[in-house]
């Protein structure tokens, strides 16, 4: 029940209209972080825009709440299975490709089509 109610939350929380940016939108907001280069240790040299750092805040909570799990729970929140040691910024390369792979999807929200591309580029083991 704890863990229904968390997902619940995160989800809620994701797709307020306040937070309804389409994945068209935020595969625009996340042009400047893919073509940015990456620095020694892992640091990413990127546009200092209100866009990219949109697109880099966005995946900063999805990489929080995908290794974040509930209590007796192996999967984070959004019940994705990305290996640790993932970058924020593959995660956002795995969403801009698949957004380009998948223009009908362009015009749902981009947290449904990220999390669909994530799920899809770090697809679960059987268990």
């Amino acid at each position: 029940m704890h863990q229904a109610l968390s997902i619940a939350l995160c989800l809620l929380a994701i797709s307020s209209p306040a937070h309804s940016d389409t994945a068209l939108e935020m595969r625009e907001y996340c042009k400047g972080v893919v073509e940015a280069p990456s620095a020694p240790g892992g640091m990413v040299e990127m546009p200092t825009t209100f866009q990219a750092g949109f697109c880099w805040g966005a995946f900063a909570a999805t990489q929080a709440f995908a290794h974040t799990s509930a209590e007796g729970s192996t999967r984070g929140l959004l019940q994705l299975c990305i290996p640790q040691g993932v970058t924020r910024k593959q995660m956002v390369e795995v969403f801009y490709r698949d957004a380009d792979l998948n223009p009908q999807l362009l015009h749902e929200e981009w947290h449904y089509v990220a999390w669909l591309a994530l799920a899809e580029g770090f697809p679960c083991k059987s268990e």
